[in-house]
């Protein structure tokens, strides 16, 4: 709680002791906070202003609003849950049943989502936002054509709205239309280009299609944003890795682990570099680190499992990889789903299993060829092929 916060509270409480005839208009007071986003504040005075008028719609509104702002996420849906029942035919709930719906999908509430997504849409079916966040909610459930439908609709409805199109890259990404990807990409940078995250979901893809030049030029920009430069390195170590130069991979992620020490997947991308480099101990100890600070790491699983794998430790390098290929297991293509279960049938003798498995992620991402191919070559040297 804020100075001001407590002050107010202080003064609140003062002024219904005493009975003062002070009058403060709370809601316009927080309507005005909310306006500057001041949302601590803003949540004080709607709170103060709710005490004294519990039977209102709009102040709980207000309040939901505020709070999904600071990603207070359950506290938001609580409030524009209360509102909903006070004013069930408010003709503003659109909005309201889309910012639960919001609120409820970063909970990992999807039916809860979709049902208010779908209500948003019922009272008003030009909301495109409700039409985007529905197809996210759909794509996420499996549903890509419903979710592609949807994201065409948010567009053709807000054709300025980057998000919607960032949101259809992203479809269109995991249905492999690579090309398509970039492309609705490419149109939010162009009506978002503060959209850091664009910039690097841009990069992946051009990585995954071959063009590291291109993937390069979106980590230099990255890199030279205010709040860019640590996720920025890591991306660039990715491409100088693709590149086949391991020693400036390496130095990239040393510098985004020196500009914020506290991300795991730098350590990963580390460790995954040090593993590619014949230094086991030092892939597993970046591996170890990474999981100590976000144990769902899955990459770090992939990255300890091989380190393991190269110093001998079969039965544990099974066991990480077979953790994080279930968990990649929707993204077959995926190197943490695809490259592990091509060591996995590559410990147990699965020679043809393991070459399908490294050539669908090939496939899948142009980048792992050059650190694929080698173990596709050694497990057709063990079925008496030569290798290619």
């Amino acid at each position: 709680m804020t100075k001001k916060s407590t002050l107010l509270l202080i003064f609140a409480i003062f002024q219904a002791m005493c009975g003062h005839a002070i009058s403060i208009n709370y809601l316009a007071q927080g309507t005005d906070l909310i306006a500057r986003k001041d949302w601590d504040d803003a949540i004080m005075s709607l709170s103060i202003y709710i005490a004294q008028h519990p039977g209102e719609a709009r102040p709980y509104i207000l309040r939901g609003d505020a709070e999904y702002e600071l990603k207070k996420w359950d506290p938001a849906i609580a409030d524009l849950t209360q509102a909903i029942k006070l004013q069930p035919t408010n003709g503003s709930n659109g909005a309201v049943y889309y910012c639960r719906g919001f609120a409820k999908s970063m909970i990992h509430d999807g039916n809860g989502a979709l049902a208010d997504f779908n209500k948003s849409i019922e009272l008003n079916p030009y909301y495109a936002p409700a039409y985007r966040q529905r197809g996210w909610v759909e794509q996420s459930k499996g549903k890509p054509s419903l979710a592609m439908a949807d994201l065409n609709k948010a567009i053709n409805l807000a054709p300025f709205d980057g998000e919607s199109y960032l949101y259809r890259g992203y479809v269109k990404a995991y249905q492999n239309d690579l090309s398509g990807a970039i492309a609705d990409i490419t149109k939010d940078i162009e009506l978002n280009s503060a959209d850091i995250g664009a910039y690097v979901a841009r990069s992946n893809l051009r990585r995954r299609t071959g063009d590291i030049d291109g993937a390069i030029s979106d980590s230099t920009e990255i890199i030279g944003r205010t709040h860019g430069p640590a996720i920025g390195y890591d991306d660039l170590g990715c491409s100088e890795e693709a590149k086949g130069d391991l020693a400036a991979a390496l130095a990239d992620f040393n510098k985004s682990i020196a500009i914020y020490p506290k991300a795991a997947y730098s350590y990963s991308y580390r460790g995954w570099c040090e593993f590619l480099q014949g230094n086991f101990d030092a892939a597993t100890n970046d591996s170890a680190r990474a999981l100590q600070l976000d144990s769902t790491n899955m990459v770090a699983y992939t990255v300890r499992g091989w380190a393991l794998y190269g110093k001998g430790d079969v039965s544990d390098a099974l066991r990480d990889c077979k953790k994080a290929a279930g968990f990649y297991k929707n993204d077959s293509g995926d190197w943490n789903c695809a490259g592990n279960e091509g060591l996995i049938y590559f410990i147990h003798s699965k020679y043809k299993k393991a070459i399908a498995s490294w050539e669908r992620a090939i496939q899948f991402d142009a980048s792992v060829k050059r650190q694929t191919q080698p173990w596709i070559d050694r497990a057709r040297a063990k079925l008496g092929s030569s290798p290619s």
